[in-house]
């Protein structure tokens, strides 16, 4: 959409996934995870807007390791931190995924709160939850697991692919998704050596 940009975030996207309220000049509701997963998110979307566009800045990864060039130039190497492949939060979203699509209403929705709870946001149902209890959880794990590679997947797991990607996939037939649309192709050296015999899915085989 409009509030994204390549690898950018902007302001109007983060007020929408993390509410902050304020009411008669106290914040009764403020999603943790907006100043535990952004920068100075205030500060620098808004006072700063001249300089970053209205993006903010990712902080989940605060530890990063850069290296300095011999003209004097700083360039980002790696994050210098453990890289996380399963959180808890993740295994609690998936179970109340799976509970949400078994018809298990109550268990889905302890899971889904469990995960607000802990973030202080607001308890399912709240006043942005208008898509249903299976869109709620799958909003709940773009905001839970922002940027660690999920979202691709649970678009493709979930049938979102015509909504929540970008417009080139609304054009996918269903025939393509069962082609294989939605898997990556394999790139030209994976067919050298003894996988002459291998091909892509239909979907990239006959795009040569």
């Amino acid at each position: 959409g409009d509030d994204f940009e390549g690898i950018y975030l902007y302001i109007d996207r983060i007020e929408k996934m993390y509410p902050k309220v304020v009411e008669n000049g106290e914040v009764t509701v403020n999603d943790l995870r907006r100043d535990a997963y952004f920068y100075k998110l205030e500060e620098l979307a808004y006072d700063s807007a001249h300089v970053t566009h209205g993006r903010v800045f990712m902080h989940k990864w605060r530890k990063v390791l850069t290296q300095t060039t011999g003209s004097g130039f700083t360039m980002f190497v790696n994050i210098d931190q453990n890289s996380v492949l399963w959180r808890l939060s993740e295994i609690i979203l998936l179970r109340a995924e799976c509970r949400a699509k078994l018809g298990d209403e109550t268990g889905a929705v302890a899971d889904l709160n469990t995960i607000r709870d802990r973030a202080k946001a607001p308890a399912y149902p709240a006043v942005y939850d208008t898509e249903g209890l299976q869109m709620a959880i799958f909003r709940e794990r773009e905001k839970e697991l922002l940027c660690e590679g999920h979202r691709y997947y649970d678009v493709v797991r979930n049938g979102l692919w015509k909504t929540e990607l970008t417009p080139v996939f609304s054009g996918l037939t269903d025939k393509d998704i069962q082609n294989g649309a939605l898997y990556f192709p394999l790139t030209s050296d994976a067919f050298e050596g003894n996988n002459d015999l291998m091909l892509q899915t239909p979907f990239w085989h006959n795009r040569k």
